[in-house]
């Protein structure tokens, strides 16, 4: 069984069809196949169009899904970036608090001069933070050496505040409450005129005019005596 299409084909290509050709040719028959091969053009032509339209929307979804991966692949190398420059960072202040941690050790050096004695020198300003740390080393090494004298020098003070001196009491209260004896030394007199006027009492502690001095008191103490 033959379709309309095919029927419609074999009048179109039959050039001596007595439908289309002399003097019976019917003018409906000539106009039908004339719209038939024009509706089967436009056929064709919109089937081409829409293969075009499929290759096109193919070509778009190809096209989209690579750049959702480098969307991706951008996403990842910023996520890794941020994380490594955060790590950076964090490494830099790291190694800017090992710099301060060391420059304020430095500072505030624990000497041992005689078996039993330590010496403690003080240079530029006492705020808390340095304070915090000196009392602290201060006392890790009297608790681990067992000293029994410790001089605290004060030649590198050139101004005393309140909180200095506060400070300097709480360390020789601490120092002895680990059975050492705390002494000053090199205690200036502009620098006692100020302890004065700032209304701090040192008397607790006893005071040495050097750390030479200081130390010759300590060596002919008996708990202190060379080895």
């Amino acid at each position: 069984m033959h379709s309309l299409d095919d029927f419609w084909e074999q009048l179109g290509g039959c050039d001596e069809c007595p439908l289309q050709c002399g003097e019976g040719a019917s003018p409906i028959v000539r106009l039908l196949v004339t719209r038939h091969h024009e509706a089967a053009r436009a056929h064709r032509k919109l089937g081409q169009r829409a293969r075009a339209a499929e290759a096109a929307v193919r070509d778009l979804e190809a096209t989209a899904e690579r750049n959702e991966e480098r969307l991706a692949t951008l996403a990842h190398l910023q996520k890794a970036s941020a994380e490594e420059a955060e790590a950076a960072l964090q490494a830099e202040m790291d190694l800017v608090a090992q710099k301060e941690a060391a420059i304020l050790a430095l500072s505030t050096p624990i000497l041992h001069v005689l078996d039993g004695v330590v010496v403690l020198p003080l240079i530029g300003e006492l705020d808390a933070r340095r304070a915090e740390m000196m009392t602290n080393a201060l006392l890790d090494e009297v608790a681990r050496s067992s000293a029994r004298h410790v001089v605290v020098d004060l030649t590198g003070i050139h101004a005393m505040t309140a909180e200095t001196a506060e400070h300097l009491l709480r360390v020789a209260h601490a120092a002895r409450l680990l059975g050492a004896e705390v002494e000053l030394s090199g205690l200036r007199a502009d620098v006692a005129r100020t302890v004065i006027e700032l209304g701090v009492d040192l008397s607790r502690i006893r005071t040495r005019s050097s750390l030479k001095q200081a130390i010759a008191h300590a060596s002919r103490t008996p708990r202190a005596a060379r080895t």
